[in-house]
């Protein structure tokens, strides 16, 4: 369920934001980094680092930023790619 949503045109986006098919550099206690890239369902593999969309992760990654946490061992680390900074509004 969405709570909490700022609509705004794909080229105000900011660029600190994690949305779709974007990449992002997590850590955790037990794994240093770990990278995933935020993607719909039917292009999710795990074992590839596609995170899906609808997956518990997925959801809470949408709309976070750099030095966020998605629980207290898992720090988003750094936004490696977001398609908008990059003007790639066609993925």
């Amino acid at each position: 369920m969405v709570r909490r949503a700022e609509v705004r045109p794909l080229y105000r986006v900011p660029p600190e934001v994690i949305t779709m098919n974007s990449v992002i550099a997590l850590s955790t206690r037990d794994i240093r980094f770990v990278r995933v890239r935020l993607v719909y369902p039917a292009d999710a593999d795990k074992s590839e680092g596609r995170l899906s969309i609808t997956s518990q992760a997925g959801m809470c990654l949408i709309g976070k930023k750099a030095g966020d946490r998605l629980r207290r061992n898992v720090l988003i680390e750094k936004i490696i790619y977001q398609p908008e900074a990059n003007d790639d509004f066609h993925l």
